[in-house]
């Protein structure tokens, strides 16, 4: 079988290997777009949770300045009840009764007022944890979001690049089954050609020995008829009538007898030319059939390594969800951990 014809076999297996190739891209492109939707709407979720927290920010920062403007009222107020207490408690100070009011006055205001402090104090450090808490549940619960929908794109894009392969995988079964099936027939058209060569070996010895046997009766027929015709020849005078009749009947005799004979051996070249034309039909389907080989043989190669190639990605890629899944459920996924996911 030439290389041309391999050749050709071999371009037309790769048929079904392209459409697979292009189903599997197409797969691919798809969960590039779907991951690519979900990265938009989680950065656009993060922006949105990034202006919430800057809020909660400014809002905590701001709050605590009028804190620390109400501490130092009250550090003013302590200072001045502090001088208030120190004057009133000096002998011989005028106004005296005056002076311990206001110290008293001063003071419990004074008290109010860190009071009043603290509270707020309490009140911001509670809804700045109440807001931070609030941010980071969020947050958290974004990256989760993420990192689920991605896992789903991929396994459903794993899902559907196995469905190909394994339609594939029973797509190589046919051909291995056919393959046999080709095997088989060839086998037995090999067996008929075998036997029907036999057949027609054997049946022209058999017609050939027969017409040996014809052809040697026929002689020794002719012989003695001639010995006979001879003898009555010989027998007659020249100018005998019976002399001419004789050697027309000798004459007549030889072209019947060659025109058996040819009739016989054009016969025997029929069946001849007959038998061979079925041999040569037997030949021509036995090539066939090795081509179809052929051309099944790199089908079922090109499938073989398609389908070690098709596996070794689905093995990484579990991997890599596995691995996914696993981090998932051990430890919550933070900002830093979902771009490393991400990329």
């Amino acid at each position: 079988m030439t290389k041309e014809k391999e050749s050709t076999a071999k371009e037309s297996t790769t048929a079904a290997g392209v459409e697979n190739d292009k189903a599997v891209t197409d797969i691919q492109a798809a969960k590039t777009c779907a991951i690519q939707s979900i990265e938009e709407a989680y950065k656009f979720r993060k922006a949105k949770i990034q202006s919430e927290k800057i809020s909660c920010a400014k809002t905590i920062t701001k709050k605590r300045t009028e804190v620390n403007t109400l501490q130092f009222q009250l550090n003013v107020k302590k200072a001045a009840a502090e001088q208030t207490c120190s004057n009133s408690n000096k002998k011989g100070v005028a106004d005296q009764a005056r002076l311990q009011t206001d110290c008293k006055r001063m003071t419990e205001e004074g008290n109010d007022l860190a009071t009043q402090i603290q509270v707020m104090i309490e009140k911001i450090n509670t809804e700045e944890n109440g807001c931070k808490k609030e941010i980071e549940e969020k947050e958290t619960k974004l990256e989760s979001k993420r990192t689920k929908e991605t896992i789903a794109v991929e396994q459903k894009a794993q899902e559907d690049t196995n469905e190909i392969n394994e339609a594939n995988v029973e797509k190589l079964l046919d051909l291995a089954e056919e393959k046999e099936t080709l095997l088989q027939q060839q086998e037995e058209l090999i067996k008929i050609q075998q036997k029907q060569s036999k057949q027609i070996e054997g049946s022209i010895k058999e017609q050939q020995h027969a017409i040996n046997i014809l052809i040697k009766n026929l002689r020794k027929k002719l012989v003695g008829l001639a010995r006979k015709e001879q003898v009555l020849v010989s027998e007659l005078s020249d100018d005998a009538p019976e002399r001419e009749t004789v050697v027309n009947r000798i004459i007549s005799r030889s072209k019947e007898t060659i025109a058996k004979l040819d009739t016989v051996m054009a016969s025997l070249k029929t069946k001849k030319a007959k038998l061979t034309t079925e041999q040569t039909g037997l030949k021509e389907d036995i090539k066939t059939l090795g081509e179809k080989l052929v051309a099944m043989q790199a089908k079922i190669v090109g499938g073989q390594e398609n389908i070690k190639l098709k596996t070794a990605e689905r093995t990484s890629k579990k991997e890599i969800l596995q691995g996914y899944s696993l981090k998932e459920n051990t430890k919550t996924p933070t900002e830093k951990g979902a771009v490393i996911t991400q990329g």
